[in-house]
């Protein structure tokens, strides 16, 4: 379903997409403000293999800017909802994988 469908109100989905891009800046400026603890963090999950760990690292702090700043973009809007979908989906997935 397209997001203008649930939002019919464009002042509303234009909330709801910048409190969205607002929530992926701000953990990617966390992240990069403390790479070190979040390296940490994330070997904790030990779902990432140690060689792959600090790519990793690296990596997900510029996903999640990317992705704020596309959901700004009108044209990359609709991708960048899908890519913060399947981001937020990842993150759900290896907190329930670590509480069984």
């Amino acid at each position: 379903m397209h997001p203008a469908l649930l939002l019919g109100d464009p002042a509303t989905a234009g909330i709801v997409v910048g409190a969205l891009a607002l929530i992926l800046m701000g953990a990617a400026w966390h992240k990069f403000s403390e790479p070190s603890a979040f390296l940490s963090a994330l070997a904790g999950y030990r779902l990432v293999p140690e060689v792959l760990l600090g790519a990793v690292a690296r990596s997900v702090p510029v996903l999640e800017a990317m992705l704020s700043l596309g959901l700004l973009v009108p044209g990359t809007r609709t991708a960048a909802l899908g890519g913060a979908a399947a981001l937020i989906a990842a993150y759900a997935g290896a907190m329930a994988s670590n509480l069984l």
